[in-house]
C-alpha cells in the first residue's frame, strides 16, 4: 500500500515521464527560427507518444513493487504540470492558455488513460 506520501519510484517516474519528451524536444525545435520538425502537429503527436511510452515503462517499473492507486496519475499530473509551468510558461514565455489547450489535456489523457490500462491489466494476471 502506498503511504500518502509519494515515494521514490513515483517521483522518479513522473519526473522521468517529463525529461525525456523535454530532451527530445530540444532537437525537434529551432527557437530562433520558431520552426518545429517536422511540423507543429508532428512534433506535439511526438511528444505525446514519447510521453505516453515513458508513462507506461514507468507505471510498470512503479507496479513491480506496489499497487498503481489513483494518487500515481495525480501525482504525475501535478509534477509535470509544475515542471512545465516553470519552464515553458516562466522561462520559456509559452502563454499559459497555450499550454492549458494543449499540453495539460494531453498529460490528463496520458496519465490517467494508461493508468487505467495498467492497473487493469495487473488485476488480470
Amino acid at each position: 500500500i502506498m503511504s500518502a506520501r509519494p515515494n521514490v519510484r513515483v517521483l522518479a517516474g513522473a519526473f522521468l515521464t517529463w525529461l525525456v519528451p523535454l530532451l527530445v524536444s530540444f532537437g525537434l525545435y529551432n527557437p530562433k527560427t520558431g520552426v518545429y520538425i517536422p511540423n507543429y502537429l508532428g512534433f506535439k503527436l511526438i511528444m505525446a507518444a514519447l510521453a505516453a511510452v515513458a508513462c507506461l515503462m514507468t507505471y510498470r517499473w512503479i507496479a513491480q513493487k506496489q499497487p498503481l492507486n489513483a494518487a500515481v496519475p495525480a501525482i504525475y499530473l501535478a509534477l509535470n504540470s509544475v515542471l512545465d509551468l516553470i519552464l515553458l510558461v516562466a522561462l520559456f514565455r509559452m502563454p499559459l492558455q497555450s499550454w492549458l489547450m494543449t499540453i495539460f489535456p494531453i498529460y490528463v489523457i496520458v496519465f490517467f488513460v494508461i493508468w487505467l490500462a495498467v492497473k487493469t491489466t495487473a488485476v488480470r494476471t
